[in-house]
């Protein structure tokens, strides 16, 4: 009794800082059979970065016997006529969140929005739609991993090795992420610096 159970729902997200504006997400649970991290893949699902497989054995030992997954994973789309996200937040202006909390140590704050086809069944199915229109002119690629590539790594190794022992993996062929437009105003992309220090000059800039 510590949990509410929405089931076949999103979660539309606002989280406020203090130094970006409101970023809008949509929680979701993606298919894993969909995804694929190695270099050339063509999934549905994608890695932006290399993974380093060694960091995958450590996070499926923890998976393997956690009672209760809270992942950070951050999937984007590039979405630039904002067809899919920001319609069904604009629809949902003036509801209730079903939660609204502030973040600790100055983390800003959260609302969620709960999104099926009991409290919003118009926009909840015109996501599907946005999707798979975003997904017509994405050339096989609409959902790129943004951060968390390794977590999701290992949530995808954890279920191939259930499946190959057959061992019941429904629950695990499902991950949840957040979802978020590459052009939303609350991402912001900021460059990271390298200093070098005892170097030839010359032979660096060659």
């Amino acid at each position: 009794n510590v949990f509410d159970t929405y089931k076949e729902s999103f979660i539309l997200i606002k989280r406020s800082t203090a130094y970006s504006p409101v970023r809008t997400g949509l929680v979701a649970a993606l298919d894993l059979e969909k995804y694929d991290f190695h270099k050339g893949s063509h999934a549905l699902i994608r890695a932006t970065e290399g993974t380093v497989t060694e960091r995958i054995p450590p996070r499926m030992k923890v998976r393997k016997n956690a009672c209760l997954e809270m992942p950070h994973i951050m999937i984007l789309i590039d979405d630039p006529k904002k067809t899919v996200i920001e319609p069904l937040a604009k629809k949902l202006e003036g509801t209730a969140p079903i939660y609204s909390t502030e973040l600790m140590k100055n983390g800003g704050s959260i609302e969620g929005y709960l999104v099926n086809e009991q409290t919003a069944p118009d926009a909840f199915n015109e996501v599907f739609a946005a999707l798979e229109a975003l997904n017509e002119h994405s050339d096989g690629f609409l959902f790129a991993v943004g951060d968390g590539n390794h977590s999701l790594a290992s949530a995808k190794c954890h279920y191939e090795e259930l499946k190959k022992a057959g061992l019941p993996c429904e629950k695990a062929r499902f991950a949840m992420v957040e979802i978020v437009n590459l052009h939303d105003s609350g991402i912001i992309f900021e460059p990271i610096h390298r200093v070098v220090f005892d170097v030839n000059f010359d032979k660096l800039a060659a």
